[in-house]
């Protein structure tokens, strides 16, 4: 018989996972992949930059230190940000995240966008594809998000990688290893801690078997069970 508090855990997971897209009620950018669901949390912020040889440019900055998402298929887009110009984003595929756009008079050489199908769901979330990410297996795609005048665009990337999978999953839509250490944390809250034979073990008090944590566990240990221990 499967604990009710395990089959609550497994409903609310499928509230947001057995549905297609993300919750309308989280705010954010999501990307369908051939890995899973996965938010974009993080974007490049709009600078511009004036040089004697290039004229007026605009790039995007980002995050020091922040590890972008990767995976090897990027299949839709979902952007929930009611306070964006969604209709005027643009879809592209960069070599590099220093790429940069000339602002007086485009050139040849300034990123293109993809032909891309955008529509709307009756929850204000918005749907976007393009037949032209198929083939694709190497670069960023990067989508660039017009802001309000005077909020700096916004530019939000994936990698793409026949490699790397990304670790930053839509929260309530995890991977296996992430569900199953959901599951875990579930099932051993509130542990017994005893010991045995000198070394510690952990029981969860729904009955399930005691799990072996071995002298390595004292340092972790509750102080009842150091004191046994030692």
């Amino acid at each position: 018989m499967v604990p009710k508090h395990t089959a609550a855990l497994a409903g609310a997971i499928c509230l947001l996972s057995c549905s297609r897209g993300p919750d309308p009620g989280r705010i954010g950018v999501f990307v369908e992949t051939n890995a899973g669901a996965v938010e974009l949390a993080a974007y490049g912020s709009e600078s511009t930059s004036d040089s004697f040889t290039e004229g007026l440019t605009e790039g995007f900055t980002f995050p020091q230190g922040q590890a972008l998402p990767a995976a090897a298929v990027v299949r839709r887009i979902y952007i929930n940000l009611p306070e964006a110009h969604v209709e005027e984003s643009k879809l592209y595929v960069l070599p590099s995240l220093t790429a940069r756009w000339h602002l007086q008079g485009h050139q040849e050489r300034d990123p293109q966008p993809l032909a891309t199908q955008l529509s709307k769901s009756d929850k204000g979330v918005y749907e976007l594809t393009s037949d032209q990410l198929q083939g694709k297996t190497s670069g960023y795609v990067a989508l660039l998000i017009k802001m309000p005048l005077g909020v700096p665009d916004r530019l939000y990337v994936i990698q793409l990688s026949e490699t790397r999978s990304s670790s930053e999953r839509v929260p309530g839509i995890p991977g296996s290893a992430a569900l199953a250490a959901a599951i875990d944390r579930w099932l051993s809250r509130d542990a017994l801690e005893f010991v045995r034979d000198g070394e510690l073990f952990v029981a969860a008090p729904d009955g399930t078997a005691p799990r072996r944590l071995g002298p390595q566990g004292v340092r972790t240990a509750s102080a009842p069970a150091k004191e046994a221990l030692t």
